[in-house]
């Protein structure tokens, strides 16, 4: 077997970099310390995808592009999102005895070990970029999870249905009838959620749109005599009537609705700045893996921004049910002031043993989906006590010193937010043991 060449021998030989460049990044390793692959990135003189190839040929692995509908679903479901993301590493497929699994490194014998034991099966690697991985993870498992849907949806009134359009965001919307049913759907971000809409839904429709040309029949979900096809109107949505353009298609007793917002509804509410939908959807992922304890670290213009408060129901749905929770130190929000959407809680004195039980006896019964916290200086006391409460719990960690802590303590991931002000906002979701 030939003896595996160094990184910057394949890469001297692929053309990629000169000798100047290999010396300039050794010397920068040496100086600085980590990688000397990292070394050549940082002083820009290959690009990240270059040196993932240039890895993938040192170790004489393939580098692919992976397609989410080439990869076998039932080999890629033998491990969680939250390890495929943590990791970034996901099983694509298998040949025989041996399973092939696409990472972003070839130094990933830890994913090797695991998985050789989880299945008893070989293991073979493939190279893909980290973004590539992650937009694999997240279309892989994001059709997983809809063709695990049984059909059976949550019901929701026609008023649930618009306030969830309209908090969300939603490019479009529509209505799909089928008989004396309406499924409907609402598109944000490039996916799509589905409800059924609950008896009553015709009529509470046409009070609400103006005018509504019958396209939602009578009240027993006859359709049949609907006349326009395409036509402006207005919604009424709590007081303000809001204009959409609306088109209909009809097939029988079937029938398609779909209604374009003109204007958005909530410019005059509370905005936040809000995470990019990549890391959106990969959150709910991991959520869906089990229990989602997240670091928030977004410095004092993130803190400014309120964006802690609202990052659960930002995350998660504006339907989450969530509560934050602050310390009674000097700059935080007084919960009276709080926006309507809102829900402010004060955490006791850690000193006061009886008050702590209580608030979070109190807290447990409500059964909340998701708990943000700002904690200051007492954050590992009440992140200990905390975890028992709610499945979902994001923490605010001031300096990425504390990582070593909050990991201690079970917060498995971190978001960092970075900017000077919220038109400048990066964020950026990876697990809190690794290092960065």
């Amino acid at each position: 077997m030939s003896e595996r060449r160094n990184l910057g021998q394949v890469l001297l030989d692929l053309g990629r970099i000169t000798k100047s460049e290999q010396k300039a990044a050794l010397e920068y390793q040496k100086q600085h310390g980590g990688f000397f692959g990292e070394a050549l990135t940082h002083l820009g003189f290959i690009s990240a995808e270059e040196l993932e190839f240039a890895l993938a040929a040192q170790f004489d692995l393939p580098y692919i592009f992976p397609d989410a509908e080439a990869i076998d679903r039932d080999i890629a479901s033998l491990v969680t999102p939250e390890w495929a993301l943590s990791n970034l590493a996901l099983p694509i497929s298998r040949a025989g005895g041996t399973l092939v699994v696409v990472v972003d490194s070839p130094l990933k014998d830890t994913v090797v070990r695991e998985l050789k034991h989880k299945t008893g099966l070989g293991v073979e690697l493939a190279i893909a970029s980290p973004g590539k991985i992650r937009t694999l993870i997240r279309s892989v498992f994001d059709q997983g999870v809809a063709e695990a849907d049984s059909g059976l949806r949550e019901v929701v009134s026609v008023e649930r249905f618009l306030e969830l359009a309209m908090d969300e965001g939603a490019e479009k919307l529509g209505i799909s009838i089928r008989g004396r049913t309406a499924m409907g759907w609402i598109r944000v971000d490039g996916g799509v959620r589905r409800v059924t809409l609950a008896a009553g839904w015709p009529r509470a429709m046409a009070e609400r749109m103006d005018p509504h040309e019958g396209v939602f029949g009578p009240d027993d979900g006859d359709v049949r005599a609907a006349r326009a096809a395409s036509w402006r109107a207005t919604i009424l949505w709590e007081g303000t009537e809001v204009p959409v353009e609306v088109s209909s298609l009809t097939g029988g007793v079937r029938r398609e609705v779909l209604i374009n917002l003109l204007e958005s509804p909530v410019g005059d509410r509370v905005s936040r700045p809000a995470p990019p939908s990549e890391l959106i959807h990969e959150a709910r992922l991991i959520r869906r893996s089990g229990s989602a304890r997240f670091a928030v670290r977004c410095g004092e213009a993130g803190k400014s921004e309120g964006i802690l408060r609202t990052l659960p129901t930002t995350l998660f749905g504006s339907e989450t049910r969530a509560a934050h929770l602050e310390t009674r130190a000097e700059g935080g929000v007084d919960p009276s002031n709080a926006p309507e959407e809102e829900l402010l809680l004060r955490l006791p004195d850690p000193k006061e043993s009886g008050a702590v039980e209580e608030f979070l006896e109190k807290l447990k019964k409500f059964d909340f989906d998701a708990v943000s916290v700002d904690a200051g200086e007492d954050a590992a006391f009440w992140i200990e006590r905390l975890i028992p409460v709610s499945r979902s719990l994001l923490v605010d960690m001031p300096s990425s010193e504390l990582r070593t802590t909050y990991a201690g303590q079970g917060i498995s991931w971190e978001i960092e937010v970075e900017g000077a002000s919220a038109d400048d906002f990066t964020w950026r979701l990876f697990p809190i043991s690794v290092s960065h």
